[in-house]
C-alpha cells in the first residue's frame, strides 16, 4: 500500500470515530426521551387515580353533610319555640362536628332565631336566595362553594322545618368550611408524596361547574379566577370527559406541570355540585431524580468511551504523524525561504550579503535599483565595485578589520559614499550584521540612499532659518508655549521687550515670568489665565489691554492675541502675539482729552469733506443753531449758509487748500430761521490720504451790538465836542486818578497859550500855581 492510500484510509479514521460517537448519543438521548415519557405517563396516572379517590371522599363527606342537616332538621327542639333549647342543639352540633364553620335557625319569615355566632341573631335572610328556594321547594337545598365575610370558601346547606301539620315554619342552616374537608384527602397526597420524595410539589384546585376556583393549595388566588376562561385546558376537559391526565403550561407560573383531572359525582341523595379536583406536579420534579441518575450514567459512560476515543485519535495521529513530519519539515524550510526572499525583496533598504572573500553571494531587487545594475548582475563581483575608487584600499582595510573582528553595527553610525554602475557617487549609511551558517561565514550590509534624506535635511535647516529670520525681522512680539505653558519658541522683538535674550526663555514657564501679577499687583492665578487656557483647551483670546513684567520688575501694557496650535488634530500649545502699547494708549488718551475739549469748547466745531458734507460737530454747534448733531451731520454748508451756494464751493476749497486756513465774516441759518451773525475760522487738515476742512464758528452777534453801541458813542462825542469848540470859555476834562488833562476846547488853548498837545501832559495845578494837589482835590 503506497503512502497516499494509507493517508487517504487515515483521514476517514476521523469520520468514523465522530459518526459511531453520533450514534451513541442519538441513541442516548432516544433512550433518555422514552424514559422521560414514561415516567410522564405513569405520574399522569397516579395524579389522575388520586383526583379521583380525592373526588370520592369528597361526595362521601357532602353526602354525609347532606344526611346531618336531613336528621337535624326534624329534631323536635325546632318544632316548638323554645329558643334557649335551639341553641343548645346548634351548639351540640357544632361540637360534634368541627366541618361545621356555622349554624343557625329562622322562622318561616327568614328571621334568625338562634346561630353559633353572637351577630347574626336577629337577622332578616327573606330575601337571601338560599331561604327563598327552600321556601319555594319545601326540600334541602344545597349552594355551590362560595367565600365567606372572612374570604374562607365554604358549602351552604338549607332544609326546612315543617311542624306537625306539615306547614313551612322556618330553616335550618349549616355552613361546611371546605378548608377542612383538605384533610379528608391528606392521606391520598401523602402517598404520593412518599413515593415521589420531598423534590416533588403536588398542587391541587377545587373548581365549581363554572370554572370558578374555590381552593388553590399554592397560589391562594380561590375566588378570584375563572380557570375556564383563561384557557386551562385541565379545567376545560372536567365534566367533558372521564378522568386522566394531561400535559399542559401553568399560566401563572409559567412552568411545564402534568395534571390529573376528576369531578365529584355526587351522591343518590345530592346531586348536581359537580365540582372538579386538578393535581398538579411541576415535570422538572417527575424528571429530577431520573435526570441525575441518567446524568451519573452518563458520566460513567463517558468516562469510558470518551478515553477510548482519545486513544483512537491518538493512534491516528501517531500512525499518520510519521509521514507528515518529513512533509512539514520540507514544507517549513520552503516557505521559510520564501518568507526570506519575499521580505528581502520588499525590504526598504538595500541588502546585500558577501562572503569572507568580499565576493557579493547575494542581493535584493533594491540594491540593484539604487546601485543602478541589472537584476543579479553583482553576484560574483567585489564589494568594492560599490564604493569610489579613491576609496576602495580603505574600504578593504575596514572589511579585514571587520572579519577579524565581527561585530553589528546600527544605522547612522557611519556614513560611505556609494559609487553607482553609471560612476556617480551619492551619500549611504550602512549597518552591518555578521552571519554564520553551515555554508560558512557572511556580513550582511543594509544600505540606505541618504541623498534624498540629506536633501531634505538641508530644505528643512533653511526653511529653519528663513522662519528664525522671518520672526525676528517681526516688531511685535511672538511666542510659543506648549499645554503647560513652558516657552517653545520667541522672537528676538518678544524677547528684547521682555529684557531677556530668546535663549534665556526657552523651557520656561512664561506666565510666572511675565504675566504673574494684573495690574493692581494682584497675583494672576494660572487657572484664570486665557492665554494658559488656549494652549490646554485650544480657546483662543484677544485682550487689548493686559499687563505683561519685564525681567527688570517694571511693567507695560500690552495687546495680546493668542491663538491653539495643533498638528494632526492633537492640540500642541498655542502661539502668543504682543506688543507695547503705551505709546499708543497715551495717544489715545491725548486724542480723547482732544474730542472732550472741542466737545466742550464754547465755539462751534465743524469737520467738513471735500464735497460740503458735514462729517461731525460739537454740542456748541447744535446749541448755536437749534439742530441736533445728528440733524447736523445729515447736512451741508450751504444748507447752513443762504449766501454759500455750492458753485462757489470747489474755488472756496482751492483757495483754502492754497493758504491753509482763512477768517471771514458771515451768516448761518438757525432752525428756527434766524440768521446768525458768525466769525469763521477755517483751517485746511490732510490725515491719511483724506482731505477735511475744520472749521470754528463764533456767534459775534454781542460783538456786532458792542461795535455799533461805540459807533454811536463816538458819534455823540464829536457832536458835543464840537458845541464846545464853539464856546469861548475854557473847558477842561481831567483823570480823576492822575488829574491829568484829557481833553480841552479850543478856547482852553488859546487863553492859556499851551498848544492842546503839551495840555495833554499837564495838569491844573501846571496851569493854575497857587493850588496844590492837596488843596485841589478838596476844592473838588
Amino acid at each position: 500500500m503506497t503512502e497516499e492510500k494509507i493517508r487517504s484510509h487515515a483521514r476517514w479514521l476521523p469520520v468514523l470515530i465522530v459518526a459511531m460517537t453520533l450514534v451513541a448519543i442519538l441513541t442516548g438521548a432516544f433512550a433518555l426521551h422514552y424514559v422521560e415519557m414514561s415516567l410522564v405517563g405513569a405520574t399522569g396516572k397516579s395524579l389522575a387515580l388520586a383526583a379521583v379517590d380525592i373526588a370520592d371522599k369528597v361526595d362521601i363527606l357532602m353526602g354525609e353533610r347532606y344526611g346531618d342537616i336531613k336528621l337535624f332538621s326534624r329534631s323536635m327542639e325546632f318544632q316548638g319555640h323554645d329558643l334557649e333549647a335551639m341553641g343548645r342543639k346548634v351548639f351540640d352540633l357544632l361540637e360534634s362536628y368541627p366541618v361545621y364553620r356555622w349554624v343557625g335557625v329562622t322562622d318561616g319569615n327568614g328571621l334568625v332565631l338562634v346561630a353559633t355566632d353572637g351577630t347574626s341573631k336577629g337577622r332578616d335572610l327573606s330575601g337571601d336566595l338560599g331561604f327563598q328556594t327552600v321556601r319555594e321547594r319545601q326540600r334541602i337545598v344545597v349552594q355551590d362553594a362560595a367565600l365567606d365575610g372572612e374570604g374562607v370558601p365554604g358549602v351552604t346547606f338549607l332544609s326546612p322545618i315543617h311542624d306537625a301539620k306539615g306547614a313551612f315554619i322556618g330553616a335550618v342552616i349549616t355552613q361546611v368550611g371546605l378548608p377542612t374537608l383538605e384533610d379528608a384527602f391528606t392521606h391520598s397526597l401523602s402517598a404520593l408524596q412518599v413515593q415521589w420524595g420531598t423534590g416533588a410539589h403536588i398542587e391541587y384546585q377545587f373548581l365549581d361547574h363554572d370554572g370558578n376556583m374555590f381552593v388553590d393549595s399554592f397560589l391562594r388566588e380561590q375566588g378570584h379566577i375563572n380557570l375556564k376562561r383563561q384557557g386551562v385546558l385541565s379545567a376545560q376537559l372536567v365534566g367533558t370527559v372521564p378522568a386522566g391526565f394531561i400535559e399542559e403550561r401553568h399560566a401563572r407560573r409559567d412552568v411545564d406541570v402534568v395534571t390529573g383531572y376528576a369531578q365529584t359525582n355526587g351522591t343518590e341523595d345530592l346531586k348536581g355540585l359537580g365540582w372538579g379536583v386538578l393535581l398538579r406536579v411541576d415535570r422538572s420534579d417527575i424528571l429530577d431524580s431520573t435526570e441525575a441518575v441518567l446524568l451519573k450514567v452518563g458520566a460513567a459512560g463517558s468516562a469510558i468511551f470518551v478515553p477510548l476515543v482519545g486513544v483512537l485519535f491518538w493512534s491516528i495521529t501517531r500512525l499518520t504523524r510519521s509521514w507528515e513530519l518529513a512533509g512539514e519539515e520540507r514544507n517549513r524550510a520552503q516557505a521559510a525561504e520564501r518568507k526570506f526572499h519575499t521580505l528581502l525583496e520588499l525590504a526598504p533598504d538595500a541588502i546585500v550579503m558577501t562572503d569572507i572573500h568580499g565576493i557579493i553571494v547575494l542581493t535584493n531587487r533594491q540594491m540593484d535599483f539604487v546601485f543602478g545594475y541589472p537584476a543579479g548582475q553583482l553576484v560574483g563581483q567585489s564589494i568594492e565595485v560599490l564604493v569610489p575608487e579613491s576609496v576602495r584600499e580603505i574600504h578593504r582595510t575596514l572589511r579585514a578589520g571587520f572579519d577579524e573582528a565581527p561585530q553589528s553595527r546600527p544605522m547612522g553610525v557611519r556614513h560611505f559614499r556609494g559609487r553607482r554602475q553609471d560612476g556617480a557617487e551619492f551619500s549611504t549609511d550602512t549597518s552591518l550584521s555578521y552571519v554564520e551558517t553551515a555554508d560558512g561565514s557572511f556580513a550582511m550590509a543594509a544600505v540606505r540612499d541618504m541623498s534624498q534624506q540629506m536633501k531634505e535635511e538641508a530644505e528643512r535647516m533653511r526653511l529653519s532659518r528663513d522662519i528664525r529670520l522671518l520672526l525676528d525681522s517681526t516688531t511685535g512680539g511672538l511666542y510659543g508655549i506648549d499645554p503647560q505653558g513652558f516657552c517653545t519658541f520667541i522672537n528676538r522683538a518678544g524677547a528684547e521687550l521682555l529684557g531677556y535674550q530668546p535663549d534665556e526663555l526657552f523651557g520656561r514657564d512664561l506666565h510666572e515670568l511675565i504675566h504673574h501679577s494684573q495690574k493692581d499687583d494682584s497675583p494672576s492665578l494660572v487657572d484664570e489665565c486665557a492665554l494658559c487656557r488656549t494652549g490646554q483647551t485650544g480657546q483662543g483670546c484677544r485682550i487689548d489691554d493686559e499687563v505683561l513684567w519685564r525681567r527688570d520688575g517694571t511693567s507695560f501694557q500690552s495687546g495680546i492675541t493668542s491663538r491653539p496650535i495643533y498638528e494632526n488634530g492633537l492640540l500642541k500649545g498655542a502661539v502668543v502675539t504682543f506688543a507695547d502699547i503705551t505709546e499708543r494708549k497715551l495717544a489715545e488718551e491725548a486724542l480723547r482729552l482732544a474730542k472732550f475739549s472741542m466737545d466742550r469748547a464754547a465755539d462751534a466745531v465743524y469737520w467738513i469733506d471735500p464735497q460740503a458734507k458735514i462729517l461731525d460737530v460739537n454740542e456748541a454747534a447744535g446749541h448755536m443753531l437749534g439742530y441736533s448733531k445728528e440733524e447736523l451731520c445729515a447736512m451741508t454748508v450751504h444748507d447752513l449758509n443762504p449766501d454759500f451756494q455750492a458753485d462757489r464751493w470747489p474755488g472756496f476749497w482751492a483757495e483754502t487748500q492754497r493758504r491753509g486756513t482763512m477768517v471771514m465774516e458771515t451768516f448761518h441759518r438757525a432752525k428756527n430761521g434766524q440768521l446768525i451773525p458768525i466769525e469763521v475760522n477755517v483751517n485746511y487738515l490732510s490725515y491719511e490720504g483724506k482731505e477735511y476742512h475744520c472749521a470754528f464758528v463764533r456767534d459775534i452777534t454781542e460783538r456786532r451790538q458792542a461795535e455799533e453801541e461805540q459807533r454811536l458813542r463816538e458819534a455823540d462825542l464829536k457832536r458835543f465836542k464840537g458845541t464846545l469848540d464853539q464856546t469861548h470859555d475854557c473847558v477842561f476834562m481831567f483823570a480823576s486818578d492822575t488829574l491829568r488833562f484829557i481833553y480841552c476846547n479850543r478856547g482852553a488853548v488859546e487863553q492859556v497859550g499851551y498848544t492842546e498837545a503839551e495840555l495833554f501832559t499837564m495838569t491844573p495845578i501846571d496851569v493854575k500855581p497857587q493850588f496844590t494837589e492837596r488843596s485841589f482835590r478838596e476844592l473838588l
